[in-house]
Formats: C-alpha cells, structure tokens, sequence
C-alpha cells in the first residue's frame, strides 16, 4: 500500500485519574473528567506541574521541601505530625528526612535512615516515654529540671533542651552535653561551627551552628509608660519564645560545637545566658540539623545574624534596629522554553507590627550568595515586580488581636513578563526577594515590618507549550522529500502534515498556503499564492488532511506549507514549516504500493517489502527505485504481466521515523510518481558482547577480560595469550589499556559469538605502534580462516570479508581513504550487512570512512572471537601491535545515530536523548553535596570536595573557599577574593583571598591519606568538561575549570566580558603555545550569567573539533587549528582559574556545581540526557 493519511480512531475517554505519566495525558484526564490532574514525571521535592479542567497547565515551585518520596515511587505532601510505625518509633507522616524517634528507653533519641546506611544520635541515659503534640516529642525530666524536644522539620529535624530553672541551668551536666554518634555515621566540625554527618564520603546531614535564647521579655514604648506610673505589671505583647524559635525580645547566644571523636557531638552552652535571672526562663539550647539545603535566606544591613528560620523577616526590626530582607530561590528549570500566560507569588504572613494594612515589596534579584544569611550588597535588588497591602498582628495591642495570618498574592505583568524571560533562556531558578519598601524611605517605616512563613511561598504560574513547526509533510498522502521535488500523479491532491505540541490532546487550527512556482524556481512573500483551503483542524500530535486542491495543470510545479494554531486563550502559532515541492503528472506510472512482509526489529536490523503497480495502465513498468532517501537510488526489477511486482529487503538506517521512497519507471524509462511508508523504529539493541580491556580503580584485569553483555549472547570472557600487557596512562589518567606486543600476544574466547551468516559489526577503539603491512583488530575464526578481519592494511583501516573457511582465498576488503594516525586514538567499527547482496562498510571515528563495497559471503564462522590476531590455519599472523580498549559486537547492522546519538526534539526522532555507543568515560565527578569550606588550609577534614567517580581524587580547595546552595538543593563551591568569615575578631577576617581548587591523588592509605596534585585528563585524547556555573561578577575573564601545564592549561573553560558577555571553550596549540591566531575557541552569549547554568565543552580529536554546549544545547562548534597536535597537560585540573607560562590567571568569581569530566567526546544526545538529569 501507499503511504497515506490513516483514519484516526475514535480516542476512548480516559480514566480519570489524580496522576498521569505526560502533559499531555494530564490535560486530557482533567479535560474529560473535570478535576486537576498531577503530571507525574513533572513532581519533585520543591515543584510540581498539574492540568486544569480548563486545559491550562499549572507550575508550582517553593523554597522548602513541599512532598516527600514514598518507597513505592509515589509523592505525598509534606506531614511532620509524629505517630508510632510497626517498630514502635515515632515518624512523621511524610518528610524528606526518613527520621525515626525513640518512644523512650535506652536506644537512640533519633535513627536518620538514608540509602546505603543509618545515622543514630543517642541521649547519654534512659529516655522517658514522650509526650507528642504534632510534629514535637518531649521527654521531660532528662535532667532534672531539663526537658529535651525532638522536632521533625521540613528540611530534617531539631532537638532541643529546655532548661527550666536556673537551678536547672546550674547542674554541671549543662557544661558539656554529649550526644553518641552511631550506625553508619561518623560526624566532622566545619569552620563556621556547625557539623557534617557523613556516611562513607557522603554527607547525609548537616548541622549549622547552634544557638540558644532565653525568654526574656522586654516591654517598651506606651505599655512601658503606663506601667512605672502604675506600678502594675506591663503585659507583653510581643511573641514568646518556645522550642520552636526565640520570641522577640529574646537574648540569644551561640553554642560551641565540637567532636570529642567522630561518633560523638559535645554542645557547650553559653555560660552567661544559662546565669540568666529566673524571669529569663526556660532557656532553650538548639542546634538544628537538615537533610537538604534550604532555598531562601535572609539579609541585614548591618551584618547581624539571626538564627530563627522559621520565618522569613522583611522590613524594620523593633527589637534591634536592624533592617531585614528576604530572598526566595525558586526553580523554574520546568519551564524552559514554555509560554508564560500569568505568574504571581503566593505568601502567607503571620506577624506584621501594624494592626492594619501596610506595604511590603517583591523583587527580581541577584542569586543568594549563601544560606540561611546571604550579603546585603551581593543580592542586590534588580527590578520591582509587585507589592501587596496586609496585616496579621499576632502580639496583642490592637482591637482585634491577634489576628489570623493572611495569605496574599504578589501578581501583576512584571512578574509574568520576568518569569517569561527566564523561561525564554531555560533559567534553571530565578531569585525573588521582599522589602519593606521601593526605596530606603519607605523601607525603614516601622509599621511595614512583617513575618512570612516560608514553607508557604509558592511561585505559581500557568503556561503553554508552545506549538512545534509541523511535520511529516504529504502530498496525496505520499511523504515530502527533505529536499529536491516530487511527482504526484493527481491534479486534485490533498496536503496534509502532523502537528507537534507538548500539550498534547487540545486541537490545532492548521492554515495551509499553496503556490504555483515560477519560472525562475524563486519564490517569497510577495509571491501570489493559489486560494488557500480551508483552515483544517486536528488534535495535535496527529495528522491534519486538507481538502483536495483545484486549478492544477499538469506538468506545473507547485510548492505548500503550513503553520497552525493553538486554542484560546493563548493563541500560540507554531513556526512556519518548510516548503515541499511537488509536480503534477499522470501520464507517467502512477504510485506503487507498499506492503510491508517482514517489519523490521530495530535500527539495523532488515525488513522485507512487496512493490507493487496499481494501475492498469502501469503494466509496462519494468522496475522500482527504492531508498531511504530521496531520490532513491537502489533497484529492484518487476516482475509479473498487468500487476508489476518485486519484494525487496531493506536495512532501517537509523532510529525514530524512517521513510522508505519508491517510485516506478517504465520501459521507455519514464520516472513515475512518488511513494513513501512511513515506520517508527525503537531505539537500538546494545552489542551482544562487550570487553571493556581496561582497568582503573575498581575495575581489575578479570573484570577487564570479562563479557560485559553476558546474558544476550552467553557469558564470552576473554583469556590472554603471548604477549600481552597493561601499560597505565596511555587513554586514562591512572588507568591502563591492553597492550599488544605483535608478535605474540592476543585475546580470545572459548567459542563463537556471533552468526556470521547474518548481519554483524565490530567496534573498537585503537590505538596503533605500528602501521606496516596487516595488524588485526578483531575477528571470528572459522576452521582454517577468519570469517572476517577488522584490520589496519599498509596504513589505512579495512573491514575484510573471507570468501570461504578452507581455501586462502583473498578477502574482499573496504578501507577507509584516510590514512590510519600512528599512536592516537581512533574509533573503528566494521560492518558487514546481509541484505541487499552483502555490503561491507568501514567507519572511523563514527563517520563513514569509505566505499560501501559489495560482498555476498554468507558462511559460518564456528570458532572463538579473536582479539589482536588473524588466523591463518593453524597459527597466527597479522598480530596487533598497540593498545585496544571498548570492543563490542553487534548482531545488527550499525547505523550513523548508533554512533552520533539522537535529540528527542529532533523531528524525526522517536522521542527520547540517545546518547550514541560514543558514551565517555566518567573520570571525575565533584557534585559538592560532601565538600566543604576553607577556614585554613591543614584543618583535618576541610577544605576539600571528595570525588564521587571511581578514582576518588579530591578537589583540594584554597582558604577562603565557600560552600552554600547550588543549583539543584545541593550544595555548591564559591570562589571569591575574600575570605568568608564574617567576625571582627577573626584573625582571618577581611583577609584578600585568591580562590580556587585542584584535583589530588591519594598516594598512601585510606587511613593515612597522603595527597598531592594529580592530571584527571589525558588532554591529548577526546575529554568532556561539563559544569554549573554562576557568576559573582561579570567583569573581566574569569576561567572556572581548566587543567594545568608547565605552560599554558591544557583546556580553558572561561566568561569574558566581551560583546556583552560570552562563555569561552578554549584550546591553544601547545604547551608553550599560546598564540591567539593558533588557538580555537568556541563562543556562545552569556545570557543571565549570574543565574544558574549548565555549561559543557568538549573537544573531539577524532573529528579535530571542540563544541560548546549551553543548558543541554550545542551553542558553537569549531574546527580545531590546522597545527594543532595532541599534547598532555600533566598538571592537576583546576577549578577557579587558569595558568599561563608567567602563571595563575583569570581567576573566577562565582559558584561552580556538579562538575563532572569525561575522557571521551560526549554526542548532543549524550549532553542533553546529562542536562535533562541534573537540571531543576
């Protein structure tokens, strides 16, 4: 049959449901069944995305954890009120924190359960029964006079003494209070006071400083008066201090926190505060511990420090005189590229000075510089958004005291037209900060001082995706080529195309425009245009059909295109689509019909097709042409009296859609008109066998040798023979490749792998020592041969196929046309296809390297796979001289995307990021969520982030360096040129500071670790960098990763301040090689660079080119310069800065986050999948 425009089927009504997998999906269910419906893929922590009834899709994003992950996968909102479980603990409902509390006794006050192991904290003695009120469990009389409180909270839990009397206070257990560390957790001290709590290297909690406050109540101002008139009593009326936080005229003090091990936490309480006067009673002492960063913080002018974060303070403090700011970090990286209809902030206040309404303001602002106290100057305010009017007076004083907390909206165009912004360059969070007031004036009024809950500050926005540029283009239901002209053979044809858009079932108003091509084959606006068909309308994703068209003539050319439209209230309209081109003739065969016998499993894998004539008048058709590309190129001959037929076999080129072109042509050599068929391939099957032949920490020489694809073509370990090593360092940086000796040395298995008698390919990386006469790669032995060779051949790479197993017959060879490199890296991969007569195909470094040769050898091949040798009889030849690592085999044909990857956003792909076999090995990987700050260099466990690859080097980091919020809820390094103490006294305070951090190997034991400086890079190889970053500055060059030389840095990964601002992915020439017209960098606008974003380069020796990506996009790619050579950087990578012959550089201000470097060049697939994982 012809491809054309299948019927659609009736859409049965969905289940209505509360969640479902897509956008799409979500719409339709909240459509039909009239409730809001949850996009599951869409849900974390701190965000959420749902459907209305009304079709409109929903963003929710907050500050703190809002719903927790359940074990069975599912989401539920955040419940901190404590019940007992099974065990008999106390749990809350649901929390990010899987916290456990004792019900009493002697095991642990608290049991934190995170994967891979537990944490304990144990309260020195017996535990009494608690009494529970929500989400608090209070154990009285731990001493005497002495309660102690354990509180889940949304980012993990407090516990708290309440010390009660000041004869309480005087016990000298009060002195030191010690808390026992245990199960898989040991604790370390931090520079700022607070604790880490690791298990293994992971950082599984963490503790700030801790604090304690009194109950001291100050009465001032006309109550204040009236009493020493009176001699009565004054009432306050402010806020009291509770377990939860200090009241409003509390004294509070810090709490000295140490370890006396690292399975023990000693508190010391502030002496004089625990000497305070019994009116000053009960005196809490807290230090509070979290699973997760918190998102928001807060900021004072005049530096003070507060340690209730319950609250979120904005405006003039009565208490302290101290103006005070909030800033809200909300993610938005769901956002991405999406519509923005309207967006407002929701708030809930909870205190505010005045009795009646008063102004407080929000603001676009610059990126929180810390948490929970971000600087004053830093976050500077950027642009007004809003302001809402409200009151909530909770301490007495007015008529109608206390009143209700209020929730309020901060809306208005500003705030949707910066949300669009941000959504328009895929920011992954915006920062949002409230004041009392537009201006210094109005920010110091008294009455505008206000609380607001910060567990309830939503940022709320609807939005549309915006409608995809049309695919799938038809005429007469026959598919457009991507270039050059088809023939239809109907003067009344109809047009049709499929309609993408993310949102999935509303339906698209569709205009299609259609003209007459002139003479000179140019055409543009102003061309008149044919009367247009009615507008067509279809459910998106689907195809839309036109109207057959009138007016044609035959032998004319035409050319249409369409555009279409999404329903109210948005009104998005999609680009326009390209122009197919199309000519009129039925006086030539007419379109042949496509049926398909055998559909093929996968991309390169082999389907069968029958062709066939279907008009009378086509009887003297005596071939087809048919292909994967138009105008196709293969034949096949027809055979048959009035209906003319032929069946072919065809190979599917590639995954997602595949279009197979046919057309006929009769005796007198008359092309007919076009055919097409449409098919979707899934994505590809892996290799059925698989040999790393590398080693590096944790991987041994076995494991090397062994079938990394064991279950699809049996286990297939390989065993040495001859001459053999595994020399380090010649592809990974403290890792090592098999290395042939050629003469004697080679690899092999027990028995056979792949059935030779049907589509394979061989794939693997080379490295050569010698290019004269025959080295053999890989083959398949059979009796006396090998059924094939993957080979180099007096210098080039060939794939060569064996006639026969018994005869020496000569093998039919394709070989690349480029001469083989001697001593670098290259990719080779052979492939030997069964269909179509059998073609041998040669690729190198993922790119066809040569002529499809014909070979229709089809024999079995029954002995063993054989690495780094030819069989030849009874005895070797053609013995590898070099290193050989990644080989794989495939029962299939490989295809161009098995080794580039595909984009799901790619029109034609089918819907998923392929990374392409190209994977790169992950050498290093620093996520910061376990490094921590720099107070000085030498303090036991500071001053470094610990390595979550195999390798385990740390990234040794300088004084002054910082560690706060990243991207994710995470942490992330700062680097400035200021230590970051912020005490007076300090002796470090105010210090200049040059800030940066470089990789280290561990040479001694894990218990006597001796560090020095280590390469991760080979930089004379293909490598990967990818890092978040988020400028402090954007002035100047700022280089955030490099690798160091003697010389120059080996890369240069950098901001400029030039046209702008750019991001810069740099190569120089060589080590001492600096020369700006020898260098290649690849530029890319720095849009917003003082938000968050993913940023990776890469260079590819094997194509001779460096890439650029932006938040998962390719944004440049550049060749790299003709005299460019290979060459190692031996020095450590360096985070913060980069090196010169003269020395250090461009150093960097700003966070950096989750870096991760590869040795290997990562594909578009490869760094958008990377993308999509890691964003917000």
């Amino acid at each position: 049959m012809a491809a054309g425009s299948p019927a659609v089927a009736a859409v049965a009504k969905p289940s209505c449901v509360d969640t479902a997998a897509s956008e799409e999906a979500a719409i339709a269910v909240a459509v039909s069944c009239a409730r809001r419906v949850t996009v599951a893929g869409k849900v974390t922590e701190l965000t959420q995305v749902y459907a209305e009834p009304s079709g409109r899709l929903r963003f929710e994003s907050a500050v703190l954890p809002q719903r927790a992950r359940q074990a069975d996968g599912s989401w539920k909102q955040v419940d901190l009120a404590l019940r007992k479980d099974k065990t008999g603990l106390l749990r809350p409902g649901a929390s990010v924190a899987d916290v456990r509390f004792s019900a009493g006794g002697s095991g642990p006050l608290v049991t934190l359960v995170e994967p891979g192991g537990t944490m304990t904290m144990s309260w020195p003695g017996v535990l009494p029964a608690p009494t529970v009120v929500d989400d608090a469990a209070t154990y009285p009389e731990v001493l005497p006079g002495v309660d102690l409180v354990v509180r889940a909270t949304r980012t993990g839990f407090t516990h708290v003494l309440v010390v009660k009397t000041p004869q309480a206070a005087a016990n000298p257990a009060l002195k030191e209070i010690r808390f026992a560390i245990g199960g898989d957790a040991t604790v370390q001290a931090t520079p700022d006071g607070g604790m880490l709590a690791k298990i293994r290297s992971r950082v599984v909690a963490t503790a700030g400083p801790a604090s304690m406050w009194d109950s001291t109540e100050v009465v001032t101002g006309p109550d204040a008066e009236i009493a020493a008139r009176t001699g009565e009593k004054p009432v306050f009326k402010g806020v009291k201090s509770t377990h939860g936080a200090p009241g409003d005229t509390a004294r509070e003090a810090p709490v000295g926190v140490h370890r006396s091990s690292s399975r023990e936490v000693v508190l010391t309480p502030d002496a004089k505060l625990l000497a305070a006067p019994a009116s000053a009673f009960p005196v809490f002492i807290d230090p509070p511990w979290s699973t997760v960063k918190s998102r928001w913080a807060y900021a004072t002018n005049n530096g003070s420090s507060n340690t209730d974060y319950s609250v979120a303070r904005v405006g003039l403090n009565p208490d302290t005189g101290a103006l005070f700011r909030s800033f809200f970090d909300f993610p938005v990286g769901a956002l991405a590229g999406k519509y923005v209809h309207d967006a407002y902030v929701a708030m809930k206040l909870t205190h505010s000075w005045s009795c009646g309404d008063t102004e407080n303001d929000m603001y676009h602002a610059q990126g929180i510089t810390a948490t929970m106290k971000t600087s004053w100057t830093s976050t500077s305010l950027n642009s007004w958004l809003s302001s809402t009017m409200s009151h909530a007076n909770e301490a007495g004083g007015c008529s109608d005291s206390p009143q209700p907390d209020q929730d309020k909206n901060f809306t208005g165009p500003n705030v949707t037209s910066t949300i669009q912004a941000h959504a328009a360059v895929s920011a992954t969070n915006i920062t949002i900060g409230f004041v009392a007031g537009a201006n210094a004036t109005w920010e110091a009024i008294q009455n505008r001082w206000k609380r607001w809950l910060p567990g309830n500050a939503v940022l709320v926005v609807d939005y549309s995706s915006y409608p995809g540029q049309p695919t799938g283009m038809q005429v007469a239901g026959v598919a457009c080529p991507g270039s050059g002209v088809m023939s239809i053979g109907t003067l009344t044809p109809t047009l049709s195309a499929v309609f993408p858009d993310a949102d999935g079932s509303q339906t698209m108003s569709a205009a299609f425009e259609w003209l007459e091509v002139p003479a000179n084959g140019v055409y543009n606006d102003t061309t008149p245009r044919k009367t247009a068909p009615p507008a067509v309308s279809a459910p998106a994703n689907t195809r839309g059909t036109t109207a057959a068209l009138s007016g044609m003539v035959s032998g004319k050319k035409y050319a249409y295109r369409v555009r279409h439209t999404d329903p109210a209230p948005y009104n998005l309209v999609s680009p326009w689509s390209a122009w197919c081109e199309f000519t009129t003739d039925n006086t030539v065969p007419g379109v042949v019909a496509i049926t398909p016998t055998t559909l093929p499993t996968g991309p390169g894998t082999s389907g069968a097709f029958t062709l066939s004539t279907q008009l009378p008048a086509d009887s003297d058709v005596v071939k087809f042409r048919y292909g994967w590309s138009s105008p196709p190129l293969l034949e096949a001959t027809a055979t048959g009296t009035t209906t003319k037929t032929a069946t072919i076999s065809v190979t599917v080129p590639k995954y997602g859609q595949n279009i197979l072109y046919v057309y006929a042509i009769d005796a007198t050599g008359n092309k007919g008109n076009d055919s097409s068929y449409s098919l979707a391939i899934a994505r590809p099957s892996p290799a059925v066998a698989r040999w790393g032949l590398e080693t590096y920490p944790g991987t041994t020489t076995t494991m090397a040798l062994a079938d990394q694809q064991p279950s699809l073509a049996g286990n297939t370990p390989l065993t040495a023979v001859g001459g053999v090593t595994w020399p380090a360092g010649t592809r990974l940086t403290d890792g090592a490749a098999v290395r042939f000796d050629g003469t004697t040395g080679y690899l092999k298995t027990a028995g056979p792998v792949l059935d030779t008698t049907k589509s394979f390919s061989v794939a693997a990386w080379v490295r050569p020592t010698s290019l004269t006469g025959y080295h053999a790669i890989a083959t398949q032995q059979g009796n006396s041969m090998g059924r094939f060779e993957l080979v180099t051949r007096d210098g080039y790479y060939c794939i060569g196929s064996r006639p026969n197993q018994d005869d020496y017959d000569y093998p039919t060879y394709t070989c690349a046309t480029a001469p083989a490199q001697l001593n670098v890296w290259a990719h080779v991969a052979g492939v030997w296809e069964a269909g179509n007569g059998g073609k041998l195909r040669i690729y190198v470094n993922g790119v066809l390297a040569g002529p499809e040769v014909a070979d229709a050898t089809a024999w079995s091949a029954a002995g063993p796979v054989v690495i780094g040798r030819w069989q030849y009889y009874d005895s070797g030849s053609d013995f590898w001289a070099g290193d050989i690592a990644d080989v794989q085999l495939f029962n299939r044909v490989l295809v161009a995307n098995d080794f580039t990857g595909q984009r799901k956003s790619d029109p034609l792909s089918g819907g998923f990021d392929e990374p392409g076999m190209f994977a790169p090995i992950e050498v290093g990987r620093w996520d910061m969520e376990a490094a921590t700050p720099c107070y000085a260099v030498g303090n036991p466990g500071t001053c470094e982030a610990p390595d979550g690859a195999a390798w385990g080097r740390r990234m040794a980091l300088s004084q002054g360096s910082w560690v706060d919020l990243g991207h994710g809820n995470g942490q992330a390094v700062y680097f400035d040129d200021k230590h970051w103490i912020d005490d007076p006294a300090d002796p470090y305070y105010n210090l200049t500071t040059q800030e940066y951090g470089r990789s280290q190997r561990n040479t001694g034991t894990l218990g006597t670790p001796v560090w020095g400086d280590s390469p991760v890079l080979r930089t004379d190889g293909s490598f990967t960098v990818s890092t978040w970053v988020k400028l402090g500055k954007t002035t100047g060059w700022q280089v955030f990763a490099s690798q160091d030389s003697t010389g120059h840095s080996g890369y240069y990964f950098y901001y400029r301040d030039s046209n702008g601002g750019q991001w810069v992915f740099k190569m120089v020439a060589g080590q001492t090689d600096g020369a700006s017209s020898h260098a290649t960098l690849a530029v890319a606008a720095a849009t917003n660079p003082t938000a968050w974003h993913h940023l990776v380069g890469v260079t590819d020796v094997g194509k001779r080119e460096i890439r650029l990506y932006v938040d998962g996009a390719l944004a440049a790619t550049m060749p790299l310069y003709s005299g460019w050579q290979p060459w190692q950087a031996s020095g450590p990578l360096v985070l913060g800065r980069g090196t010169t012959p003269t020395g250090p550089n461009d150093w960097f201000t700003g966070a950096l986050d989750d870096v991760r470097v590869y040795q290997g060049a990562m594909t578009e697939g490869g760094v958008m999948a990377l993308y999509e994982s890691q964003k917000i």
